[in-house]
This record gives C-alpha cells, structure tokens and sequence, in this order.
C-alpha cells in the first residue's frame, strides 16, 4: 500500500493538475469488487500527492444496476480525495435500457461536478485544462454510436480548450480502432465503432490531445504503445 512506499510525483511542485485513472472497475454487490476498489483509493489517499480529479473510463458496474452505482457512489464519497469525479460509460453500463441507465449515470455524474449534465457528452475545466467525456449516443452490445452532434461537440471543444497551446484529455471507454493491438486482441467489439476513424480525425487536428479509454482489461504492454 501507499502508506508504506507513497506515491511521488516527478516534479510535483510544478505539476499543474493530476488525476487517478481506472477504468473497467465492474463494481457488484460481491464484496471483492467494492474493496478492490476501496484498497486502490486508499493507495491514492495516502500517496505524497495531491490529486485534482478521479476518472473511471467505463464499466463502472457489470450489470448496471442502481445498487452498484451506490456502491460505487458511496466508496468514493468515503474517500473524501478529490474535488472533481468523472464517469465515461462503458458498455456494461448501457448496454441494456439504455435510456434510462444513461439518464442514471448522467444524474450521478450531475451531483459529483455539481453542475447539470444534460447530454451523454460533456467537458469540464479543472485547474484551466479541460477533460471532454464521450459517451455512446445509442444502445450498444460490445462498441458505441458516436452521433454527429457529438463529433461537432468533439471538434468545437478541442479548438477551444487547445488554443492557448494547454494539453486536453479525452475520456471514453473503447479505445480507437487500430491501437492497443485491435483488432487482433478482440476483433469483435474491441474498438469505439463505426465512427472510430472520425473520432480520431478530430483527435489529431490538435496538438497534445491525449485519448483515456479502457475496455480491453489488458493493462499496458507491448501491444498497447
């Protein structure tokens, strides 16, 4: 645990935000699932480095029901870390109902920004550097629908937030077509989807855009640089 080797950030004077990433945490009323979680938060809790903003890049549940969005909800309330709690939706968490399970995920995300997210698609400014969320706009079993209101959405905020030549991050839950060692690691539904060459388009028109997405439960190796 971190309170035996606390996380140390290089130069962490000058650091001008941080934020935890985990993705694809499949939280269920199994007890296993919610400590997993509970221990990884503890780590960051007690790390020499204080964090702006805790990301879940999807799957945040298995099946999607409200009792483990509580779960989840009240492990992070718990931890009393971070100022800023950003959820992408995974597929497991729209995958059925996707309406209502939408809506759901959208009100949870309202009350921990403290602002009103009426869209499965946002941004939000933390510490001047701006996190862009996309989210399937139709229900999906494996991929997602990337709408063309949310590709314009796409484009509009990465102009705004990298004009003054600041880094923006983009949050979704499956990874571009091609990366990661796609298709070859799961050739059926690894990827975003149909709209994953205009996802990545839009991406490199601007400089220091960086892509935060999980899905393939494969960690970082060789296959995924």
């Amino acid at each position: 645990p971190a309170i035996d080797a606390p996380i140390v950030l290089k130069d962490s004077e000058n650091i001008k935000m941080a934020a935890v990433v985990f993705s694809d945490t499949h939280i269920t009323n199994a007890a296993f699932r919610g400590y997993n979680l509970e221990c990884g938060l503890e780590d960051v809790k007690n790390s020499a480095q204080k964090f702006d903003a805790f990301i879940i890049s999807g799957d945040i549940t298995d099946l999607s029901d409200n009792a483990s969005y509580e779960i989840t909800r009240d492990i992070i309330r718990n931890a009393d870390i971070f100022d800023n709690v950003i959820f992408a939706a995974g597929n497991h968490d729209i995958r059925f109902a996707y309406k209502d399970r939408i809506e759901y995920i959208m009100g949870i995300q309202s009350e921990f920004l403290n602002k009103e997210i009426t869209t499965p698609y946002y941004s939000h400014d933390i510490n001047g550097y701006t996190v862009i969320v996309m989210n399937s706009d139709e229900q999906q079993l494996e991929r997602a629908v990337i709408s063309d209101e949310q590709l314009a959405f796409l484009d509009s905020e990465l102009s705004r937030a990298t004009a003054e030549g600041k880094p923006a991050f983009v949050v979704a839950h499956q990874p571009l077509a091609d990366t990661h060692g796609l298709p070859g690691v799961w050739a059926t539904g690894g990827d975003l989807g149909k709209q994953s060459y205009q996802v990545r388009e839009i991406l490199t028109k601007y400089n220091n855009v960086f892509y935060l997405s999980g899905h393939l439960h494969t960690g970082i190796y060789e296959k995924s640089l």
